[in-house]
């Protein structure tokens, strides 16, 4: 399996991943993302409350090069939680994304697969019988949620993120 990293973390990128704010009724978390020791880290508090409690960044990624690939590869270190990626194209009037789950041992650097076939339309939360597949080519966004977490702290270190073919 051939890989390619397509983003790694330094100062010099910080400002391309933006945290995203939601209702407070959902629980009102606080998330950052900063870069630490070559660690793109994401974390912060999540109040669970009406089984709703999430917290996300993204990041534009147009620009990138995703052709050829089979799919995306992290490396991380995580807190043993279930994280998402989104994936978002430059499709006219399209407010979905693909999302794909993965999860995370606690303290331990984790190599993670995740093929493009295996993500999923979804809008709000539900998945979409009927829309466009995911075309890497395509690819204009990327974002790292926590979702249904439980109560307290969550922290992901981003050492990289790549393709395969």
């Amino acid at each position: 399996m051939l890989e390619r990293r397509i983003m790694e973390f330094n100062q010099l990128n910080t400002s391309q991943w933006k945290e995203l704010l939601h209702d407070p009724i959902t629980g009102n978390p606080s998330g950052a993302f900063y870069v630490s020791e070559g660690f793109g880290v994401f974390s912060g508090d999540v109040q669970e409350m009406d089984e709703n409690g999430y917290c996300s960044i993204r990041s534009e990624v147009s620009g990138l090069d995703f052709e050829d690939a089979k799919g995306l590869v992290l490396d991380v270190v995580g807190d043993g939680q279930s994280y998402f990626i989104d994936l978002r194209m430059l499709l006219p009037l399209s407010p979905f994304g693909f999302y794909a789950a993965f999860h995370t041992l606690p303290n331990i650097r984790q190599k993670i697969y995740l093929p493009f076939l295996e993500f999923e339309p979804s809008y709000l939360g539900e998945t979409l019988a009927a829309s466009p597949p995911l075309n890497p080519i395509q690819i204009s966004s990327m974002g790292m949620m926590i979702l249904d977490a439980m109560d307290g702290d969550f922290e992901l270190k981003i050492r990289s993120i790549g393709t395969y073919k």
